[in-house]
């Protein structure tokens, strides 16, 4: 039997992830504008053409009421994701199904670039593919993809893996052009994309091996003669960086909303470890969750004892440690690491955010989870072809025959915990389907957060049901008493109770 002919063709293989990515989100096609997209797109003028879209390019979101949401906004330029709000929107009008199938063919094209990016790196097809269709339907990015909002990270992560995928795919880890224009289409997504630049260095080094060696020269200045061919390269993401933060720092102010405002500088750290501790959680275990996370949720870790900054930290000692004991020897197990690392560091607080945990920030990130486990798929299944068949020299190629001789109890595991994921991500699917259903998941699986019976207050209370609102401000002032916010609702509810017959 030829081995080789059992293994599919990789443009068929570069279609699997996409295809996973479509199947297991089809539900949020029902779903209607929640959360977030009230302002950024329902009531942004901005999207209501596209002149006005493209004038976004010379300020940060407008998007806001005027108060709050419009200081928070302030802090964010990210036109290229109003641009696309506003082409949605002079294509099919306000019509929420349509915003959302944009956002499942962006997370469908983030997984195929995810497997092309993998496969180039020199990892078997199959692998490559069911590694990244496991990542296309991992709950934790039931948020990144259910919310119009959050686009912002779809495209921002879209321009990230194109130019991983190119910078792997090409002899010289990457041409100046195309790395310059997806680095700067990306940042002017999200913030995320700033990610891209420290990880094309790491491909630079990590895999050096690949750039052509000078004959007659030391190991020294061959090293430095291979690195030579990427200063193009390396001058033109400077060079767009730069200016990316220069152009910002005109168009956008610093958010005065901190998560861990306030706090000494020893509790911040804590906490940020506890926070990246919850995210690590997450990989494995992704429920329950919730679109908001406020401090009566993850109260602040004020000292190095706290449990879950002893979790954070064991996590990110984890990466460092995988990263630096293979560098030499597994090179690619280093890479997924790091990437994971350098994916969080927008979001680690080393920059004041708003926000303390999100799914989101997490969408670029387990991108190098799923490289590991690309490599881990490997190496398994070709352990169990070299035990089945002993008398082979050579090692013989990832085939799905191969995966098939796995230890049936490693496949049970393995089949179990993607089946879970594809469950919770429908189930989470339909907590998405408009603010109420997100504020009743919100309060069902995070019951001592205040925002999630507030936000549900503030929702009955539009729709005049009284009770209920009256029940939600109360769980709320118990959770978090003499919130100025809150308190005025709940006189308003008594107000209006009063002048009901």
């Amino acid at each position: 039997m030829n081995l080789r002919a059992l293994r599919p063709p990789w443009p068929t293989l570069f279609w699997l992830p996409s295809l996973a990515a479509i199947v297991s989100r089809l539900p949020v096609l029902g779903c209607g504008f929640a959360m977030d997209d009230a302002y950024n797109v329902v009531g942004n003028p901005e999207i209501r053409s596209l002149d006005a879209a493209l004038s976004a390019f010379g300020h940060g979101l407008s998007a806001g009421d005027g108060g709050f949401l419009q200081a928070l906004n302030a802090g964010y330029w990210r036109p290229l994701a109003t641009l696309s709000w506003a082409i949605d929107a002079a294509l099919f009008g306000l019509q929420p199904a349509a915003f959302h199938a944009t956002n499942l063919l962006v997370h469908a094209l983030c997984a195929g670039l995810l497997a092309t990016w993998i496969r180039r790196l020199g990892v078997a097809p199959l692998a490559a593919a069911l590694a990244a269709s496991v990542w296309a339907v991992h709950a934790v990015h039931s948020e990144t993809v259910a919310l119009i909002t959050y686009r912002t990270e779809l495209l921002a992560t879209a321009c990230v893996l194109a130019g991983l995928a190119h910078a792997a795919g090409d002899a010289r880890l990457g041409r100046p052009l195309p790395m310059a224009l997806l680095f700067c289409a990306g940042v002017l997504c999200k913030e995320s994309a700033a990610a891209l630049p420290p990880l094309w260095a790491l491909h630079a080094v990590l895999l050096r091996h690949r750039l052509p060696p000078t004959p007659g020269a030391s190991s020294a200045a061959s090293a430095l003669a291979r690195l030579r061919p990427l200063l193009p390269t390396f001058a033109a993401l400077v060079s767009v960086g730069a200016l990316w933060l220069w152009l910002r720092a005109g168009r956008a102010s610093t958010t005065e909303l901190p998560f861990l405002g306030g706090l000494p500088a020893e509790a911040r750290l804590w906490t940020a470890l506890a926070i990246q501790g919850l995210q690590a959680s997450w990989l494995l275990l992704p429920w329950p969750q919730a679109v908001f996370w406020d401090l009566t949720m993850l109260p602040p870790a004020l000292h190095a004892s706290d449990p879950r900054a002893l979790a954070g930290l064991l996590w990110l000692a984890l990466l460092g440690a995988t990263a630096l004991g293979s560098a030499r020897r597994r090179p690619l197990l280093a890479l997924a690491a790091v990437t994971v690392v350098v994916g969080l560091l927008p979001t680690s607080q080393l920059v004041p955010l708003p926000v303390g945990a999100a799914e989101r920030f997490l969408y670029l990130p387990t991108c190098g989870a799923a490289l590991a486990l690309a490599l881990g798929l490997q190496r398994v299944a070709r352990l169990g072809w070299r035990r089945a068949d002993a008398a082979s020299e050579t090692e013989a190629p990832l085939t799905l025959l191969a995966l098939l001789r796995l230890r049936p109890v490693t496949s049970a595991v393995l089949c179990a915990w993607v089946a879970m994921l594809c469950a919770l991500a429908t189930v989470r699917s339909a907590d998405f389907e408009g603010d109420r259903s997100l504020a009743e998941a919100a309060t069902r699986d995070h019951p001592e957060g205040f925002h999630g019976w507030h936000w549900l207050g503030r929702i009955a209370l539009d729709a005049n049901e009284l009770d209920l609102a009256r029940a939600c401000f109360d769980r709320a002032a118990v959770i978090l008493p003499g919130f100025a916010p809150n308190e005025a609702l709940r006189a308003e509810v008594a107000a209006r109770a009063q002048r009901q017959p």
